[in-house]
């Protein structure tokens, strides 16, 4: 049995790190469940240590397949992508600790703690609660830099999310809005021809709950800011119509 544990930066998490010093204490952790079932192949439990709370998110594999064996594991893919955002000065929850077991090269099981992100709340949660500065001009705008920017950076250099939905982006309002990024284990590089349709799977995720919650000028306004024009050149418009079919599928 093969296992690999890291604690990122213990000098901040001193607490954290007495108490969860290897791979074996951090997969024992539970606390209160927020994501899966105790059979579930990914689950979520939010954990109280030292006075700061902590996301554990646990990956398992009951029945081990040859993707097992020869493809990185969700759970080390994830953790890459988050430490690679912090690289681009995306900001993102601070990835605390991470490991995972191997048993013969076979992944069996890992986990992911990062550091709660103090008032803070998802995109989905924020419009399905109605709250009005989704159409306060000036905080949709901001909004809309603090989310494009980034994303079109991550595009520039090839690489896609692949699960840019609302609830995959958090939010803290005061005392200024801050975008961050989470939940990003299918996130990887692609390359032609394959990084066109990436690119318009990432913005199509974004559209499907613009759809429900924002006008289309917003809408529009959101894809000008990515795009970084005043208006739409021949290869936007081809892109949206791409955007608005697959929204429709």
């Amino acid at each position: 049995m093969g296992q690999y544990w890291h604690l990122h930066q213990p000098e901040l998490n001193a607490g954290f790190a007495a108490a969860v010093p290897d791979l074996g204490s951090a997969l024992a952790l539970s606390g209160h469940r927020v994501s899966g079932a105790d059979h579930s192949n990914v689950r979520v439990d939010v954990v109280d240590i030292a006075g700061r709370r902590y996301f554990v998110k646990k990956y398992q594999v009951t029945r081990p397949g040859v993707r097992d064996l020869l493809a990185k594991a969700k759970v080390r893919s994830e953790w890459d992508n988050l430490l690679f955002f912090r690289q681009l000065e995306i900001p993102t929850p601070l990835p605390v600790a991470y490991g995972e077991s191997r048993d013969r090269g076979v992944f069996r099981e890992g986990v992911l703690i990062t550091a709660e992100v103090e008032y803070a709340m998802d995109l989905e949660a924020l419009a399905d609660s109605g709250n009005p500065c989704l159409h306060d001009r000036a905080w949709f705008r901001q909004l809309c830099y603090g989310l494009a920017g980034p994303l079109r950076r991550l595009h520039d250099l090839g690489f896609t999310h692949n699960d840019l939905n609302w609830r995959n982006i958090l939010l803290t309002l005061e005392p200024q809005l801050v975008v961050y990024f989470f939940d990003c284990p299918a996130g990887r590089r692609w390359s032609w021809p394959f990084l066109s349709f990436r690119i318009v799977k990432d913005l199509t995720h974004l559209d499907k709950m613009g759809r429900r919650h924002l006008r289309r000028s917003e809408r529009l306004r959101f894809y000008l800011i990515y795009a970084g024009r005043d208006r739409l050149s021949q290869r936007d418009k081809r892109i949206l119509r791409r955007v608005l079919r697959r929204d429709k599928e």
